[in-house]
């Protein structure tokens, strides 16, 4: 069991294990969708992982936080939910998904603020290539964009989470202002090329908050406006050309008799019904699609069944009500963390800007599970490990520490 040894020091170096993140990062963008490049992938991350942990077995001291034990006892559940999931192969692989989080986290949590950013630069090399991908693809041919990744509600998600990491340094570091500006364009003209409905109505709604919050600090007046600038010529530059063919194949609407309405109520129907069917440890984690037939509804005839399109109810079928509470408490700690960074930066405090975006871009990513998947993509959860590792650092919720069983003191009482 570790035990506190005293306060954290951080680091600029990338380390070998470390620089592969972004590698691992970019080859799962490239290639997503293809279960053998996700396993090459995940197989690539555990590797990292065995080589970040080795030198703790040796006795060196390591980050950790109270966060860290919870996500211990997620791992630990998923790990258990394997050999009871109704097809272990496929659980397997969701668990090696899911770990990548918890991989990034620990592995980025103990970088400084100059590290984290070159750390999150060499991600946004990636970032960058899929949403000028996706962007070029909806100029062309007029539909919704999703460059590499499987569909435009999840390429949003990624591009929603990178606007908002971007968006802290463009507020916090002034020296990197223009070509922060320049990425943050990008992002939201990617997520406009998406037309994910929920999407968009994400990304307004952090944008419009931050802005307000952030409105408080006059140093940030300036820079918010030429964001607020930016955001409305690439939307006017790329949207308006190919808008009317995009609205024509999936227009907003809140009619609950609309297609795209019935389909999810069916799904999530289905998920609940599959979750009461199954209520101590659900069906497994990435076998909703093969129970999902069994409940499908005569209405519903238009998607493959793949996802519940709500990830919280996807969740409580699949894992039970305790990989649910996971994400619930996941979900909390972000409301929590978000009201305190944003009390902060109302009363004037600029310290606590970089964490209220970090959390607003997190947020945002579970917002959009409410009516899509995005936590069944490993690139969306090494995201939301490279954030979470900041918002933990900035928060100073982080200690170095060391296993009980290798501490100097402890060995010498067993002596």
């Amino acid at each position: 069991l570790p035990t506190n040894s005293g306060v954290v020091e951080v680091t600029e170096r990338i380390s070998p294990p470390l620089a592969l993140l972004p590698v691992t990062f970019a080859f799962a963008v490239l290639f997503d969708g293809n279960p053998a490049y996700t396993f090459a992938c995940l197989v690539l991350l555990v590797a990292q992982a065995l080589w970040l942990a080795w030198p703790t077995l040796s006795g060196q001291t390591f980050i950790w936080s109270r966060v860290h034990w919870v996500l211990l006892a997620y791992i630990v559940w998923q790990s258990m939910l394997v050999p009871l999931s109704s097809v272990p192969e496929n659980t397997f692989l969701m668990y090696g998904i899911w770990l990548s989080l918890v991989i990034v986290c620990f592995a980025t949590a103990g970088l400084s603020a100059a590290g984290w950013r070159r750390m999150l630069s060499f991600f946004l090399v990636a970032g960058i290539v899929t949403a000028l991908w996706g962007i070029a693809e909806g100029v062309v041919t007029g539909i919704r964009a999703n460059g590499p990744i499987v569909d435009p509600n999840a390429w949003a998600t990624v591009n929603n989470l990178f606007f908002f990491m971007l968006f802290a340094v463009y507020l916090t570091v002034p020296q990197l202002r223009r070509v922060a500006l320049c990425g943050l364009a990008i992002f939201a003209a990617a997520v406009f090329a998406s037309y994910s409905r929920t999407g968009l109505v994400v990304f307004a709604a952090g944008l419009s908050l931050v802005t307000l919050l952030a409105w408080r600090i006059a140093e940030h007046r300036r820079p918010l406006l030429q964001l607020a600038a930016a955001v409305a010529a690439v939307y006017l530059l790329l949207n308006l050309p190919v808008h009317n063919a995009i609205v024509s194949y999936a227009p907003f609407t809140l009619d609950g008799e609309s297609g795209g309405w019935v389909e999810r109520f069916s799904m999530w129907k289905a998920a609940l019904l599959i979750a009461a069917d199954h209520p101590l440890t659900g069906v497994g984690p990435g076998t909703y699609n093969l129970h999902y037939p069994q409940y499908q509804e005569v209405v519903e005839l238009g998607t493959y069944g793949y996802f519940a399109h709500n990830d919280y109810m996807q969740f409580l079928a699949e894992g039970g009500p305790l990989l649910f509470l996971f994400l619930l408490a996941f979900t909390l700690f972000l409301i929590v963390e978000l009201y305190r960074a944003g009390a902060a930066v109302f009363g004037g405090d600029k310290t606590q800007i970089e964490p209220l975006l970090l959390v607003v871009g997190m947020g945002a990513v579970l917002a959009q599970c409410l009516m899509n998947s995005p936590l069944y993509l490993l690139q969306i959860h090494m995201l939301l490990g490279l954030a979470l590792a900041r918002l933990l650092s900035v928060r100073q919720y982080l200690y170095r520490t060391q296993f009980l069983l290798l501490a100097p003191g402890f060995s010498r009482v067993l002596a």
